[in-house]
């Protein structure tokens, strides 16, 4: 970030401070339904559920809703910490959607909505806000959901809850920020081993690595927790919230171009022929992205895309 930027992010702080006419209203519903959000105080609690797929796939409606609330927030005065969590038990949030389903909008590719396409982006501007931001895992997060979750300020998970980054697997590279953020937080050579074997890790193994802040044994036992943590970050001044975020990013964030080629590389190779084979099988062993063995364990079987028969 150049000197004349951070003036600018700066003085864009300052005026935040200012009384804004737009509020998160309480229990707000989404344009889509997959995210309902409520506000506590200077807490906002946002749940994703995507009940049209049995996974909490990540596609364009999730995106649309996710493009929404952020909007939203960039100008609100109101809350000081955003709290993510799903309702699904089992997938937090589990990947990009591989297949046009019934009832999925079709966005262009330079629509913000577009997850394929700009998912990077919204994730950048999730990195952006001037609030701190928790996601609150317990389940699987892999694909575009676990790069949610590392765009994310703060992790935590229960040590049965999944991580994983599978794309290698189906012969391309992730493309919403997965080869930049992971890295910063297990390091380089760590990064490179999950990366390029497609294996999971669990929320006890991603304590150990950073990929996670915290892992706890029992999900009441993190809810408590940070909902100590959110409430203690909600005492604090807006402008210090935003200030302390903002230098921290300048520390560790990626960069727009760096993220922006990610996307790119990753819509060339998913575009190939072997890609798209390697995406046909997932889609048959999954029985179309269903709830099955495939999709519980994706780390373990991405092999099984390899088998010749």
């Amino acid at each position: 970030m150049s000197i004349t930027q951070f003036c600018l992010l700066s003085l864009s702080l300052v005026l935040q401070v200012l009384p804004v006419q737009a509020k998160v209203t309480s229990e707000s519903p989404s344009q889509y339904g997959t995210i309902t959000h409520s506000q506590q105080g200077a807490v906002l609690s946002v749940l994703f559920d995507n009940n049209s797929t049995e996974i909490n796939i990540y596609d364009n409606k999730i995106q649309s809703d996710l493009y929404d609330l952020v909007s939203q927030l960039q100008n609100d005065t109101t809350v000081k910490v955003l709290v993510f969590r799903s309702a699904n038990p089992d997938f937090f949030l589990a990947h990009g959607e591989l297949t046009a389903r019934e009832g999925t909008p079709n966005f262009a590719l330079d629509d913000p909505r577009n997850e394929v396409a700009n998912a990077w982006r919204l994730f950048y501007n999730i990195t952006e806000l001037p609030m701190a931001s928790i996601a609150v895992v317990n389940g699987r997060a892999r694909g575009a959901g676990n790069e949610f979750v590392m765009s994310c300020d703060m992790r935590f998970a229960t040590k049965s809850s999944m991580f994983g980054q599978p794309e290698v697997g189906l012969g391309f590279n992730p493309g919403a920020g997965a080869t930049q953020y992971l890295p910063r937080l297990i390091g380089r050579g760590r990064a490179l081993e999950y990366l390029l074997t497609g294996l999971d890790v669990t929320g006890e193994e991603a304590e150990q690595l950073g990929w996670v802040n915290r892992a706890f044994g029992e999900a009441s036992e993190m809810e408590e927790f940070v909902g100590d943590l959110a409430r203690r970050i909600a005492l604090f001044p807006n402008l210090a919230i935003a200030n302390i975020k903002a230098l921290v990013n300048t520390a560790t964030r990626p960069s727009l171009e760096d993220l922006a080629e990610e996307g790119r590389r990753y819509l060339g190779a998913a575009s190939t022929e072997e890609a798209q084979g390697l995406i046909n099988k997932t889609l048959e062993l999954t029985n179309d992205e269903s709830r099955g063995w495939f999709e519980l364990d994706v780390g373990e079987h991405l092999p099984k895309l390899y088998n010749s028969t």
